[in-house]
């Protein structure tokens, strides 16, 4: 029978929750990959020393034990071991508890296999990382697995009594951190589209300026040619004068460099509305 092998439950918080580092438009990848490692850094700690809750898919008790041990030996992090025989026990879990983080699953089960559980979990739009456990060492089996969206391979034997809580620990950082670069090409791709809807705006605004404008300069030419009163021609070079400040602004607001606009306040606004209103 399937039971929950608990070494020690505590809701823990979500690795998408981290603090994401804030892109400027300007960034290259190259300045936002030092970003989210310096986040990254600045996180291990507290990402180490989290509550991880597991889902095991394994049909026998034997591996379920020496896992058990593994984890519950490892200093830097505390885990809960929730064990599954069957996979559609192991479905309903995933399922009911949002709280699991990971999931390991066995290759060969009784009356089906890991990649079919694995196959499942991607049609219910699963997006907890999965790593695939088999008692024997196969190039095949690794990359079938890996082309439904599992993050490691191990194999039983070679396991050390280290290696699994590292490899669990390993796995959740770099989905972390993927999610963080998913995030942050997000962000990028709505400043570079609202840069490139302002600056359309922008040059059809100087278009219909422009038009009347050109319009406003030949008739001030021709009046000029007409009057001849000192009066009349103060008025006409105070004109002039409205008028080139007129043409300047344009220009300018033409040549602006919309790249450098910077849209975090108005992201941090939008996040904060959100927070307020969920």
């Amino acid at each position: 029978m399937a039971d929950n092998r608990k070494i020690r439950t505590e809701k823990q918080p979500d690795a998408g929750d981290a603090a994401w580092p804030n892109p400027e438009p300007e960034d290259s990848f190259e300045t936002l990959g030092k970003k989210l490692y310096t986040t990254a850094v600045k996180d291990d700690g507290a990402a180490h020393k989290k509550n991880v809750t597991v889902l095991m898919l394994d049909d026998e008790h034997v591996f379920v034990d020496i896992a058990q041990h593994h984890l519950q030996k490892f200093q830097d992090a505390q885990f809960t071991l929730v064990w599954k025989q069957t996979i559609e026990e192991a479905t309903a879990e995933v399922r009911s508890n949002p709280a699991i983080d990971i999931i390991l699953t066995d290759y060969r089960l009784r009356t089906s296999n890991g990649l079919d559980f694995c196959l499942q979990l991607n049609e219910m739009g699963c997006e907890t990382p999965i790593i695939f456990v088999t008692a024997t060492r196969s190039f095949k089996l690794a990359v079938d697995a890996m082309k439904l969206g599992v993050e490691d391979f191990l194999v039983k034997e070679e396991l050390s009594e280290s290696h699994l809580p590292r490899t669990i620990l390993n796995v959740l950082e770099r989905v972390r951190l993927r999610k963080q670069i998913r995030a942050v090409e997000k962000r990028m791709t709505i400043a570079e589209n609202r840069s490139q809807a302002i600056r359309e705006l922008v040059v059809t605004l100087c278009h219909e300026f422009n038009n009347p404008l050109a319009a406003i300069k030949i008739s001030a030419d021709l009046v000029q040619r007409i009057l001849v009163s000192p009066e009349a021609l103060a008025d006409l070079r105070a004109f002039d004068a409205s008028f080139q400040k007129i043409e300047s602004e344009i220009k300018r607001l033409r040549d602006m460099n919309f790249e450098k606009i910077n849209f975090h306040d108005e992201q941090k606004a939008a996040g904060n509305h959100a927070e307020n209103t969920s």
